[in-house]
């Protein structure tokens, strides 16, 4: 495997690896964010009486942060427990085919990302 070279320390440098346990636990929580992301956009573009329920609305927000919480804490447990590199600008992001997680720059795209 090539190893793209660091831009600032962290381009796309490998950190570490997960056990497929682990990934699966990070993934249902990514797509879980992708899915309440999509599910607020398609209720912001429409003038359902689903989009303008507050109680609705709370919940969804509720629902947001609380994933978005546990999503971080996943990222933030497993960087501790494997002692994975993190520089300011970078995050850290998995293949989800191969376990392997990454330290990139923010800027620079991908999937997955968690804030070191």
């Amino acid at each position: 495997m090539l190893m793209e070279p660091a831009l600032n320390g962290c381009t796309r440098v490998p950190v570490g690896r997960v056990s497929p346990d682990e990934r699966d636990q990070i993934k249902a929580l990514h797509e879980r964010k992708s899915a309440l992301v999509e599910l607020t956009r398609s209720l912001a573009s429409g003038d359902s009486e689903i989009s303008q329920s507050n109680l609705f609305y709370e919940k969804l927000v509720t629902d947001m942060a609380r994933t978005h919480s546990q999503f971080q804490q996943w990222w933030d447990e497993k960087g501790r427990h494997y002692g994975w590199i993190g520089q300011p600008g970078c995050c850290w992001e998995i293949d989800f085919l191969t376990c392997e997680v990454f330290l990139r720059s923010e800027g620079s795209g991908g999937a997955n990302p968690a804030q070191t």
